[in-house]
């Protein structure tokens, strides 16, 4: 948390209006976007980035001195999931609050002026359209980043051999696998402008006005996250359960495979799609890595609501904001019932003779 305080720019950019900005990350950024010379830019970062590293060193010790033990495939499932509810009724107790706060009661006292901003954007096609646009533009993006950030730290946490063997060589495997990470670590801002200087490059120029920056970027800054979520949720996933799923999926009757397909998705693809959408979020909302290596011809949502955010509250601001929190989300629910119909139709579509 200290080095995620360090690293942070954009609360820091917005709470400081009038005021000369204090932090570093401000400044640099400031610095940045003032058309500041990359080199110049990158000349500005080995002090920051010494002190993430310091910040970082005891973590990194610590993971890489237990990685045989921390990264194993099959990671421990709870005996017994029932004595675990007191602890799930006391988290979402424990987010009230936080939805009371921070989304009931803005929306409160906003929602009025955020369906005036909605009935004047809808009342302009030719804005509503750039809107969309640029909605979905942001989330094809953090689709594909956290699609490409889970499935390299599902690879990184199923490396090892489960038999135990080649056991020497494990450990600098893993220490190999855990540098992936280093760059997510040392946050967006320092690790866009790494890759523009990369990219930048005579052997990289070709791909540089290109969508592989941004999503290059917003890959590596959420991959620590991402290993986090996959650990978190293999390690919820009871082995025994869903072996039992997988016995009687071939069951001889419809109906038995229908009810174990359901339970087979609320087990396996629900958690990942709730942890796709997690990610997908913060990639959907990274203002620092979108303004940094999005191509030219390319605006996200959230520069644009970043940009505008500087000329004061307006309506069309805040029903754009909401188009911009909703519509992913909408998305991410179809697909979610669509997967679990095909799951639990298809069993008894597919037995039906022909």
């Amino acid at each position: 948390m200290a080095l995620t305080s360090f690293q942070e720019f954009e609360t820091a950019a917005l709470m400081q209006i009038d005021r000369y900005p204090v932090t570093w990350s401000v400044w640099l950024f400031d610095a940045h976007a003032d058309r500041q010379p990359l080199s110049d830019s990158v000349r500005m970062i080995p002090g920051p980035l010494f002190i993430e590293l310091v910040l970082l060193s005891p973590a990194l010790w610590m993971l890489l001195r237990h990685v045989p033990k921390a990264a194993v495939s099959s990671l421990p499932s709870y005996p017994d999931s029932s004595r675990y509810q007191p602890n799930r009724l006391l988290s979402l107790f424990c987010l009230l609050p936080g939805i009371g706060l921070f989304l009931l009661w803005p929306l409160s006292i906003n929602l009025f002026s955020a369906l005036s901003g909605l009935r004047a954007l809808l009342n302009n096609p030719k804005m509503f359209q750039m809107a969309a646009e640029q909605i979905l533009t942001s989330a094809g993006f953090a689709v594909a980043a956290a699609a490409l950030a889970i499935n390299v730290a599902g690879m990184m946490q199923a490396t090892p051999e489960p038999n135990g063997r080649n056991q020497s060589h494990q450990p600098l495997h893993q220490k190999l696998f855990l540098l992936l990470l280093l760059p997510g670590l040392i946050g967006s801002l320092v690790l866009s402008l790494l890759l523009l200087a990369a990219f930048q490059h005579s052997l990289l120029r070709p791909l540089y006005d290109t969508w592989l920056p941004m999503l290059l970027g917003q890959s590596m800054a959420v991959l620590p996250r991402s290993f986090a979520l996959v650990a978190m949720m293999n390690q919820m996933t009871e082995r025994s359960s869903l072996h039992s799923a997988s016995l009687l999926m071939s069951s001889p009757h419809p109906e038995i495979r229908r009810r174990v397909s359901g339970i087979f998705w609320r087990m396996t693809t629900f958690p990942g799609l709730l942890c796709g959408l997690v990610i997908a979020q913060w990639c959907f909302w990274d203002v620092t890595t979108a303004s940094i290596l999005r191509p030219v011809q390319l605006e996200p949502v959230v520069t644009r609501l970043y940009n505008e955010m500087h000329y004061g509250r307006t309506e069309s601001l805040m029903s754009l904001a909401g188009l911009a929190m909703l519509i992913p989300v909408f998305l991410w629910t179809l697909l979610a019932a669509f997967t679990w119909l095909k799951a639990v139709l298809w069993p008894t579509i597919s037995a039906r003779p022909r």
